[in-house]
């Protein structure tokens, strides 16, 4: 099609395999853990696909800790290391991206290349490996297996040669380095393909996770409020304290108190309505109106003879039952 050869596309009628839900090959991060047993396995091994067990521990090691990809490190010569400057620059030939890249070495790794090179000439070879990809893969899942790392965990993920690479890019994301500088570790042409594809956050931190989380079952709040431990306190009445914007003092019957408008007088008559007596519903007007100035704080005051205390007895009784009912409020 593109050399105007054909005149149609004859796969053009096929659907594309959707590789999030046709997952075949699925690979994890290994964990540190893992990753110490494994340089200690190779390192101990005996020759394999053409290595040494010192060899393939460095090329699991420099891999751990530059992503490269397996074709990436065949194209690398002992030149193409600059432990001076501690980098490693890759051809942009070699590279997926096509694109020359120099990236960082950690000074351990340095130290480790500088024992490595020492027999190697400028041009030579910088890891021995081998052109055969089935072969690397046997020794590597030999020394897997040497290291007690399993192949594929229970949820059907593999730890191959490339799951190291996930590997660093899931250690830059768990160490909290910035998306954008693991993107430029990585080398992918989206932040998207660095985050989705190869950040891998294991079981243990995701459970971690939720502890960020608040309380929805709100135990302390029910201790601080009294809805879960009345020991005697009217629930209702807190609900309605709870929403009243500003408590009203406690008042008394015949309690007087002087405002600075000239001395002017407030009784409890006063703060009912200027009649003091329910009206036609049984209710008080001028309260029901106005939860603002609802007394749900009105102490029942103590016995006193005459018929003005018993009518004030009976208008706060009425006044504690209304507020009691908080359903009843608009």
């Amino acid at each position: 099609m593109k050399e105007r050869r054909a005149n149609e596309n004859p796969i053009d009628h096929l659907d594309l395999l959707n590789v999030r839900t046709d997952r075949r090959h699925d690979r994890r991060a290994m964990t540190a853990d893992e990753c110490q047993r494994l340089l200690k396995a190779a390192t101990n091994g005996p020759v394999l696909a053409g290595m040494t067990g010192q060899q393939r521990a460095m090329l699991y090691h420099v891999a751990l800790e530059t992503g490269l990809r397996r074709g990436e490190l065949m194209s690398l010569t002992r030149g193409a290391f600059d432990l001076e400057a501690a980098t490693v620059r890759l051809e942009a030939s070699y590279s997926k991206h096509r694109r020359e890249d120099v990236l960082p070495l950690r000074p351990a790794m340095v130290d480790a290349l500088r024992e490595h090179f020492t027999l190697l000439a400028p041009k030579a070879n910088a890891f021995n490996v081998p052109c055969n990809d089935d072969m690397l893969t046997r020794a590597f899942r030999l020394d897997c297996a040497a290291a007690g790392i399993v192949y594929r965990d229970d949820s059907g993920r593999v730890a191959d040669f490339h799951a190291l690479r996930h590997t660093f890019i899931s250690n830059l994301a768990q160490g909290g380095i910035h998306p954008k500088t693991a993107q430029q570790l990585a080398r992918h042409s989206t932040i998207t393909l660095t985050m989705d594809r190869y950040t891998h956050v294991h079981r243990g931190e995701l459970a971690n996770a939720l502890d960020v989380l608040p309380d929805l079952e709100g135990r302390d709040q029910q201790r601080a409020t009294g809805t879960n431990d009345t020991n005697g306190v009217d629930l209702h009445i807190t609900t309605v304290e709870k929403r009243l914007p500003t408590p009203l003092p406690k008042l008394d019957v015949n309690q007087r108190t002087s405002e600075d408008n000239g001395g002017q007088e407030t009784t409890i008559n006063k703060a009912l309505g200027s009649s003091g007596k329910p009206n036609e519903n049984g209710a008080f007007p001028s309260i029901a109106r106005d939860r603002n100035r609802t007394c749900t704080f009105l102490r029942k005051p103590e016995p006193k003879s005459g018929a003005s205390a018993s009518s004030a007895t009976r208008a706060i009784d009425h006044l504690h039952q209304y507020a009691t009912n908080a359903t009843e409020l608009p």
